[in-house]
């Protein structure tokens, strides 16, 4: 039935991000117990999720879902939410410049403060956490960047990565909530994803 498949996106993915709630949306694929019975009762409901289906696209409904509900959206309200989705993926159709000049901004970043290798990827001597991760919480790098440096550059979020344990857990639990949509729903877009890898390979870690 049109408009279930986007009805289970959305209370998989809603479950996800809720902390009270074991629920992983990778491991189980998305799927949850709801059945089709009960969304046929709510005809309101049928009619706002057949009508995001349509015009989103069933191959979409994961992206549409986790960006809205990423940026704090809860309660589904297909137009606001139809709007907030076509401004993230003008973001995303964007990334490849946005990349350029993070690890522009990030190199002049390592030149003027001396920083090593350590100091970037882990809390060093003198800094609790990852300076790419302070320079991201200042607003200096975005957060895609961050996100595709620790997938596929060098590791950013790992436990043994901070001196400031109870702080730094909740970082990096927040950030494994969001890596895989990232994956499949921003960095799977990229048309030179093999390019981007080796670029910000050599543009990164050419001081270390």
């Amino acid at each position: 039935m049109i408009g279930f498949t986007a009805y289970q996106k959305y209370l998989a993915i809603m479950m996800h991000f809720n902390d009270k709630i074991n629920y992983d949306y990778f491991k189980y694929n998305g799927k949850t117990s709801v059945k089709l019975e009960t969304f046929k009762k709510n005809k309101s409901n049928v009619y706002k999720y057949a009508g995001i289906e349509k015009r989103v696209g069933f191959d979409e409904l994961e992206t549409f879902f986790f960006v809205n509900m990423e940026d704090g959206y809860k309660k589904f309200i297909p137009q606001m939410w139809y709007k907030h989705y076509k401004k993230c993926l003008d973001r995303i159709n964007m990334f490849d410049v946005e990349f350029d000049d993070d690890l522009y901004s990030i190199n002049e970043m390592i030149e003027s403060t001396g920083c090593g290798y350590k100091d970037l990827f882990n809390g060093g001597e003198f800094h609790l956490h990852p300076l790419l991760y302070v320079w991201y919480d200042k607003g200096m790098v975005s957060k895609n960047t961050v996100i595709f440096i620790d997938a596929y550059i060098s590791s950013i979020f790992e436990e043994s990565h901070s001196s400031d344990p109870l702080l730094w857990k909740e970082v990096v639990d927040k950030h494994r909530q969001v890596t895989g949509f990232y994956r499949r729903c921003y960095f799977s877009r990229l048309h030179d994803m093999d390019e981007m890898k080796k670029f910000g390979q050599n543009k990164l870690l050419k001081n270390f």
